[in-house]
């Protein structure tokens, strides 16, 4: 179902139309064969559509990636490229190719989903070129069985910040290079690192100025 595209607008050009109801009223709300008063039935609509307005402003930026298939390469592709500053991980993410997300003051939401490179990548799985932005519960995953990623998550931009963040290399076969690649200057994140099953070169890469990590290596 797509996002509407109007509001209802109820009564804004007549808010004397609109009535708000008693405290006692609100405890009680309406009763069995009650009518309630037009003014007041207004005034709860209005209401309403007030917070889905505030709501649809505040998460104007937003978008939800992932539909638990685990197909949703174009999608993430299309939400970065389509200038999208805050994503929301939704279901794990399948990705072929370097995820760079270029904007600054972004917001990135995993839920403790991964981003999964299912293939060799001559680059990161993601890539966080912009500045000032802020990861959360995020892990990548390099599953493929064959060939180098590079890097699972690198950092060239500057004074991003992150937690819960993990790398896993989890491919029979497969390597990767750097599990985290610092070549910005002043993030400061908090890291886990891990590997499962493959080749992890490098848990951690620092050739950037004044970054500051916490790493685990499990």
């Amino acid at each position: 179902m797509g996002k509407p595209t109007e509001h209802l607008d109820w009564t804004d050009a007549t808010p004397a139309n609109r009535l708000e109801p008693s405290s006692g009223k609100k405890d009680t709300g309406w009763i069995y064969q009650e009518f309630p008063a037009g003014n007041h039935l207004n005034y709860n609509i209005w209401l309403l559509d007030q917070w889905t307005k505030f709501l649809a402003f505040a998460f104007q930026d937003f978008v939800m990636v992932g539909s638990n298939s685990f197909n949703d390469y174009a999608t993430i592709v299309l939400a970065i490229a389509g200038g999208k500053k805050k994503l929301i991980l939704t279901s794990d993410i399948e990705v072929t190719a370097q995820q760079n997300f270029s904007l600054s003051d972004g917001i990135i939401i995993g839920n403790g989903f991964k981003i999964k490179g299912t293939a060799a990548i001559a680059g990161a799985i993601l890539l966080i070129s912009g500045n000032d932005n802020r990861l959360r519960d995020l892990i990548a995953e390099g599953t493929h069985t064959s060939g180098v990623i590079t890097d699972g998550i690198k950092v060239s931009g500057s004074r991003n910040q992150g937690s819960g963040i993990r790398v896993n290399q989890n491919g029979a076969g497969g390597t990767m290079t750097d599990g985290f690649d610092f070549s910005g200057n002043d993030n400061q994140l908090d890291v886990m690192t891990r590997q499962i099953a493959g080749t992890l070169t490098n848990t951690l890469t620092d050739t950037g100025t004044d970054n500051d990590y916490r790493l685990v290596e499990a």
